[in-house]
This record gives C-alpha cells, sequence and structure tokens, in this order.
C-alpha cells in the first residue's frame, strides 16, 4: 500500500503524465505496478483562489492479477506552518483522513469510492511549510472500472477528512476524454476482485489435525481488514499480500494446532484457536485474528 502511494507522490505534483495508446502514465521501478490516469485540476489554480491541485489514478499490480486501486494525490499551497497545524487540527487528523472518499459523476450515474489508506505530507522548503500532499488509497471493483470506461466525468469530489474538493468537468474537453482514454487502457482481463461469501454460505465444518496441511493450503482474508491476504501453497510458502502488495515472503510448517514461519518481516508462530473449512482463528502474541478462505 504505501509503495502505491509512494510512486503516485513522487510524480503527481510536478508531472502531468497521460496515457497515449494504452502506455501507462506510471510505472513502477519494478514494473509490476501501471498507473493509468493523469491530473483533474491543475494549472488554473496558479490562477485562482484555490491553490489546490489534484491527479487521479487506476494502478494495477501485476496486469490486475494482484489487484486494482484508485489512487489520488491532492496538493494545497498554505502560508506557514500555524495554517499547516490549523489543518491538522481541523480536519487532516487521521481520524478524519480514515473517512476520505472519492465521489465521481458521470451524466446519469456516479461511483463513490472509500479510502484505505489516507495520509498527509508537508512540504517544505528551508523550514518552512509551504503546503501539503494528501495520498488516497481506494478499492476499485470491476464494476466501477467498466463506468469509467463508458461514461465521461462531469464532476470529480474529492472529501479529504470533512473537507470537500470539486471540480465540474465539460465531458467534451481534452482533459476528460484524456482521462477516459486512460481509463479504457485498465486490463479486466485478469482483474482480482475480492470476493467474500455471505455467512450463511460459509462451510463452518471443523478440520481435523490430520488435514490442517492440505487445507491450509489457498488464500485468506482478514476478517477485520480486507486488504491483509495470506497465501499458503503446497510447496511450504507463505506470502502475505497488504491492498495487492507482498509485504512478507517466506515458508511455513505445521506441527499439530501451531503455524511456524519465516518471513521477510518476522519469524514467529501462532497457535490455530479454531480451523473449520472456510474460517480459521490464530492467535498471536495474546490476539486472535479471524480469516476466511476466499
Amino acid at each position: 500500500m504505501k509503495k502505491i502511494l509512494l510512486i503516485i507522490y513522487t510524480v503527481a505534483i510536478s508531472v502531468n503524465l497521460y496515457s497515449q495508446d494504452c502506455t501507462p502514465a506510471i510505472i513502477s521501478k519494478d514494473s509490476t505496478i501501471e498507473y493509468y490516469g493523469g491530473t483533474v485540476r491543475g494549472a488554473e489554480s496558479l490562477l485562482s483562489d484555490d491553490k489546490t491541485s489534484y491527479s487521479f489514478y487506476i494502478a494495477q499490480i501485476e496486469k490486475g492479477k494482484r489487484g486494482t486501486f484508485a489512487v489520488a494525490t491532492l496538493f494545497e499551497s498554505i502560508e506557514n506552518r500555524k495554517e499547516y497545524n490549523n489543518a491538522i487540527r481541523d480536519y487532516l487528523n487521521q481520524t478524519t483522513l480514515n473517512k476520505s472518499y472519492i465521489s465521481i459523476s458521470f451524466n446519469d450515474s456516479e461511483l463513490t469510492i472509500p479510502a484505505t489508506s489516507c495520509t498527509v505530507k508537508p512540504e517544505s522548503t528551508l523550514g518552512s511549510i509551504y503546503g501539503y500532499t494528501i495520498s488516497f488509497q481506494g478499492n476499485m471493483t470491476k464494476e466501477m472500472i467498466v463506468k469509467l470506461k463508458n461514461n465521461p466525468m462531469v464532476k470529480f469530489k474529492f472529501v479529504v477528512g470533512n473537507k470537500p474538493y470539486e471540480k465540474t468537468l465539460k465531458s467534451n474537453s481534452k482533459k476528460v476524454l484524456k482521462l477516459q482514454k486512460a481509463m479504457n487502457c485498465v486490463d479486466l482481463t485478469n482483474f482480482f476482485e475480492l470476493k467474500k461469501k455471505k455467512s450463511s454460505e460459509l462451510n463452518l465444518n471443523e478440520v481435523t489435525e490430520d488435514n490442517y496441511s492440505t487445507e491450509i493450503i489457498g488464500k485468506w482474508v482478514l476478517q477485520s481488514d480486507n486488504n491483509l491476504i495470506l497465501e499458503f501453497n503446497s510447496q511450504n510458502e507463505i506470502i502475505i499480500y497488504n491492498s495487492g502488495n507482498i509485504v512478507s515472503e517466506g515458508t511455513y510448517k505445521l506441527l499439530k494446532n501451531r503455524l511456524i514461519y519465516t518471513g521477510t518481516i518476522k519469524n514467529g508462530s501462532s497457535v490455530f484457536e479454531l480451523f473449520l473449512k472456510d474460517m480459521i482463528i490464530l492467535k498471536e502474541d495474546g490476539k486472535e485474528y479471524t480469516y476466511e478462505r476466499i
């Protein structure tokens, strides 16, 4: 997740890049993440009282195999540190930032993208703060992408904390047509979309310890955080994803009701408090974590 936001942050403020012939506007250094989109509000901010600029991208990890996300940045110019501190106090604290969302209106409908991550970073020179940048990330569904592909935007609303920023757009303008062209380049062929079963559809039959090693194979999502996924394979490898990004890779071993693992983040062990066909509860460091099979 931080990887996506960091890449978009480094280019969004100073460079306007657009997709041409389905070439991504931005490609990550390791070539695993591609960004399609561009500036929604840019140079016009220099000639108005509203000193904000913002960009909107669709980020795909490994052509969508590991996820597709909405990524946006907003820069706002301010006069001094006091103004920044007031903004942090009033609407840029983490509690309010977590409530941020993007609303995109079309001629006959709209879609809303809630934040899964939203952070603020002050911009400064010689110790003096001259502005701040908001970095936003939200999950995208296939239905949302199709809507963006088929409909030109007429309004882009970025609500940061409890403060709205809006840009009304002309559906036939060059800017909108470029954005829609970029959206049309998003690949839906290998689109990964998290689909959780309804509670009534979960198989809650208990798994015996003898079958843990075969039943554990597959992907499991953390019940309290749809962005965190554990993947176990038959080669005793474990991969942990957060918003499509690999945050840890390693190996695992099952000893009765204990999961022992090594990884790039840390080594450790967990105890299976419960192992059902479609649900596991792992206890680690005194805390219990519930996962559902996907």
